[in-house]
């Protein structure tokens, strides 16, 4: 161990095995270690939150401080201190004032050795030897790990480009992040749960079948008002524990919005934690229109009642702005449109 206290600076967007090596070094260089990370604009899968949660699983003995500009407003407020994150285009000379100014506020003692795998490494740590009284000693040290990218040839420009082409550069919780949920939405008889059979074996990723389907069919159709929350609360944990395969996607067969419409139509009311749920998103919604022909398996109501299934939800889609696709046609065309939007992104 050769420095009390260092500090790493980094978009981490996506975090990698690269960084992973970088912090790991550090960590094992210093009593203690801060890192800051923060971009502006904000990667997608990559904002503060998930910054947050990769931090504490795989470093959780880091102070971590991911800096957006909600964390500026209510850690400086008008008390003199900067009110936004830089973008990430602003001049270097920016950034590592930026970097300096946070330094002397949120880490205790003063910085001894600044660690990254750039060139900016270097005029960071003179940055934070001129910051004042504030620094330890006169000279910030700077270390250079990997720079040129022997060990771990990825970046985070790289993985952002061709993410699923290059996991293996990637820890597990972070591919999670970038699992996409496919959600499958649409009145009776209208194809969804064959869509999402299908995808899942074209795409080889998991699925989420409609638990209100299993739970109506283990009582024999005798559902309760108490049954409808509990419906969405299952199916939501069926979509976690299913992001826990880290696969690009996972397809969704219905969604807690499926079920506000069941407890309006049994009950006539629906509770207010089932119209919450009923808002949660995912990053495609694929609205299967009825111009299957109706079929009557013994559990569905009639033709009009898909009619009105179809209008519900496209009010309540349009109403709170949530985009979808209107899938239409055989199955054929309808999974021919789900891949044209989804094959791209994992190839």
């Amino acid at each position: 161990m050769n420095f009390r206290t260092g500090f790493v600076v980094g978009k981490f967007s996506p975090l990698h095995r690269g960084h992973m090596y970088l912090l790991e070094t550090a960590q094992a260089a210093c009593a203690q270690l801060y890192v800051f990370s923060y971009s502006k604009p904000e990667m997608l899968h990559c904002n503060s939150a998930q910054r947050i949660s990769w931090m504490k699983e795989l470093f959780p003995d880091v102070f971590h401080f991911a800096i957006d500009d909600a964390f500026l407003q209510m850690r400086f407020g008008f008390k003199g201190g900067p009110n936004e994150v830089p973008h990430n285009d602003a001049p270097p000379e920016v950034h590592r004032r930026f970097c300096a100014f946070l330094c002397s506020q949120l880490i205790p003692e003063p910085v001894d050795a600044v660690f990254s795998s750039e060139t900016y490494g270097e005029p960071l740590a003179q940055t934070l030897s001129q910051f004042g009284s504030w620094t330890r000693s006169p000279v910030v040290t700077s270390v250079i790990v990997d720079l040129n990218r022997q060990r771990f040839p990825i970046s985070a420009t790289q993985l952002r480009a061709d993410f699923w082409n290059k996991t293996n550069f990637v820890p597990h919780c972070v591919k999670q992040s970038f699992t996409q949920r496919i959600c499958f939405l649409g009145g009776e008889s209208t194809g969804k749960t064959s869509l999402v059979d299908s995808c899942s074996q074209i795409f080889a990723c998991p699925q989420v079948n409609e638990y209100g389907r299993t739970l109506w069919e283990e009582k024999k159709g005798a559902l309760d008002f108490q049954d409808m929350l509990q419906i969405a609360r299952k199916h939501i944990t069926n979509e976690e524990l299913a992001l826990g395969a880290g696969k690009p996607f996972v397809f969704v067969d219905t969604s807690p919005l499926t079920t506000l419409f069941y407890s309006h139509f049994l009950f006539n009311k629906a509770d207010i934690e089932l119209t919450c749920l009923a808002s949660r998103n995912y990053d495609h919604v694929f609205l299967c229109a009825p111009d299957f022909p109706f079929v009557q398996d013994g559990t569905r109501q009639t033709e009009s009642f898909r009619l009105e299934q179809d209008a519900w939800y496209r009010e309540f889609l349009n109403q709170k702005g949530v985009a979808f696709v209107d899938l239409r046609g055989s199955l054929e065309q309808r999974l021919k449109v789900v891949h044209s939007i989804l094959g791209p992104i994992i190839t």
